[in-house]
């Protein structure tokens, strides 16, 4: 699956998501950079389960700063092997994303 880009200005913050599908259950994480993310009052890791081995795995980052930008990988992994996929989080100027989403009110 090719990579998800999402643009995001610096001091908001903004939800990253995918869709997990594993039987027998799945260990699901997030990575920055190959480093595991882990929940704190900058990361929100939630998982949302969607029934019939699916689920919603969510990375919540708030008050974006350029640290911030990069990779970051969704993983799931059981005894029957690994998957990931990865999402691009860019720096975007806020006066344009603003522009661009009052354009499509």
């Amino acid at each position: 699956m090719p990579a998800t880009r999402l643009g995001q200005a610096r001091g908001l913050e903004t939800i990253l998501e995918c869709r997990i599908t594993a039987y027998p259950h799945a260990v699901n994480y997030w990575q920055k950079d190959g480093r595991r993310v882990v929940s704190s009052s900058k990361h929100r890791i939630e998982a949302y389960d969607d029934g019939d081995n699916k689920l919603t795995l969510s990375l919540r980052i708030a008050d974006i700063d350029v640290d911030d930008y990069g990779r970051y990988d969704c993983v799931a992994a059981n005894a029957l092997g690994t998957d990931q996929q990865a999402i691009h989080l860019f720096g975007t100027n806020f006066r344009s994303l603003l522009l661009a989403r009052l354009h499509t009110v």
